[in-house]
């Protein structure tokens, strides 16, 4: 394509040579050539390309889907799993639910009507699963983002739901973490993968003042385009302490066995 317009170019400059008088072609001191003639200087003009754009007006049926459906913003330690079952057994007839967003989800419903009926229902999902819930809007988009807390050297009095918690808060709140993740770390190294409700993209480090010590806690955003799968932060905070209950009693069985086979194997 540069090469087409350096041709167009060209042939322009050669146009304007050929129906202007007899000239002298001459340089300036920065090397644009200038076309001389008796009356006046002429410059070819490279006249810029127009940039790229695309534009794009939806038609009615393209979103004619959003006005069967409702926003909800999850409240905080709300797992997820229970949400639909919990809809469907007070009777509200979904057709579809989704994550938007770490805390968002999007409701949908075969027709407007049967939205507003059951966005007019007072239930107990309603009031006890969302922060917030309201008919869907043409400029609705995620809220959320998600971003690995890691914390290193942490001892094991760091290692519990409370501290977890004041760790977490320190960035606003955390609707849950990645418990598949969380296999993979120790005593002494937590990565936990959180949902965020920050409009703001988030790296930076804080301190964990614990028993006379400092300890350096880091919080990286996380691209969407290398974790699109939102449903994976499944946990909340409220189970992390019973999770952790029951890695040590595994943990403590396995030991046990491990010096049987080693008796047993004398």
């Amino acid at each position: 394509m540069l090469w087409l317009r350096a041709e167009k170019n060209s042939a322009s400059t050669r146009e304007l040579r050929s129906n202007a008088h007899p000239t002298n072609q001459t340089e300036d001191i920065n090397g644009v050539p200038v076309i001389q003639n008796e009356t006046i200087n002429e410059v070819p003009v490279v006249q810029p390309v127009a940039a790229h754009f695309i534009t794009h007006d939806p038609a009615e049926e393209e979103v004619a889907w959003m006005k069967n459906s409702l926003v909800g913003v999850i409240n905080e330690g709300v797992n997820y799993q229970d949400i639909r079952k919990d809809l469907h057994s007070n009777g509200v007839q979904l057709t579809g639910f989704c994550s938007t967003g770490a805390s968002q989800a999007l409701i949908s419903f075969n027709t407007s009507d049967s939205t507003m009926e059951a966005f007019e229902l007072d239930i107990t999902p309603w009031h006890g699963y969302f922060d917030e819930l309201r008919p869907c809007i043409d400029t609705d988009g995620p809220i959320d983002r998600f971003a690995w807390i890691e914390a290193t050297d942490l001892p094991i009095t760091g290692w519990n739901v409370t501290s977890i918690n004041k760790i977490i808060s320190v960035y606003g709140r955390a609707i849950g973490f990645d418990k598949i993740n969380l296999g993979y770390s120790n005593l002494g190294h937590i990565n936990l993968l959180i949902g965020k409700r920050l409009h703001r993209f988030i790296k930076e480090n804080t301190t964990l003042w614990l028993n006379g010590k400092y300890y350096k806690i880091k919080l990286q955003e996380l691209d969407p385009l290398h974790y699109l799968v939102s449903e994976a932060i499944e946990d909340n905070m409220t189970a992390f302490d019973l999770m952790k209950q029951e890695d040590e009693s595994e943990t403590e069985t396995s030991t046990v066995d491990t010096l049987m086979l080693k008796m047993l194997t004398r």
